[in-house]
């Protein structure tokens, strides 16, 4: 038994350690990715004031969406590095004997879970503002007709990803299922006397 519950406490440590260097990682692309478009910016900036004069009325401020987007996005990763760093550091400063305990304290009650789902969705979040963020660039730089093929490529990698969540998630409850029917069947049952 004691087998069993620290092979238990050291798959949720492995969990947890892959689970939240792979968001910190993945935010942090994000963020390096995003440096370097921020230098294209200014000339974002310009060209919507160029439509404004030769237009001479307002203009859709694409370069201020484009701002807010980038740095929502940068907020999203920040907080999602920030979170998995400190979740990594809680668990490394645990015996990993006792990281289920550790998991099971952190996610208890409404705020537990909310802190366990912070790192992913921050990092989620920071993902579609990241996206939006260069559709918007994209519609500042390229004829209308371009923006339309990226915007279609785009509604259908997010189809296929759609796809591809749904079927995980209907294989883990498969298998949760089948795992819950296995574990009752495995239970003393009981003997008449």
């Amino acid at each position: 038994m004691a087998s069993e519950q620290k092979d238990v406490a050291q798959e949720v440590n492995d969990d947890e350690v892959n689970i939240n260097s792979t968001v910190g990682l993945v935010s942090a692309l994000i963020m390096s990715c995003m440096a370097s478009g921020l230098t294209d910016s200014w000339e974002f900036n310009q060209d919507t004031r160029l439509c404004e004069e030769l237009s001479g009325t307002w203009c859709f401020p694409k370069f201020e969406v484009y701002q807010v987007c980038q740095c929502l996005s940068m907020i999203c990763n920040m907080v999602a590095i920030m979170t998995s760093i400190a979740r990594l550091l809680a668990f490394q400063r645990m015996d990993s004997w006792h990281s289920a305990e550790l998991r099971d304290e952190i996610t208890k009650g409404f705020l537990g879970k909310v802190c366990d789902a912070t790192p992913s969705a921050a990092m989620a979040l920071g993902v579609v503002f990241y996206a939006a963020g260069y559709l918007i660039q994209a519609s500042i730089v390229m004829p209308a007709g371009n923006v339309g093929m990226c915007i279609g490529f785009l509604a259908l990698g997010v189809l296929f990803w759609v796809n591809n969540e749904v079927i995980i998630q209907r294989a883990k409850k498969r298998v949760r299922n089948r795992t819950t029917s296995e574990s009752i069947l495995d239970l003393p049952q009981p003997t008449e006397t």
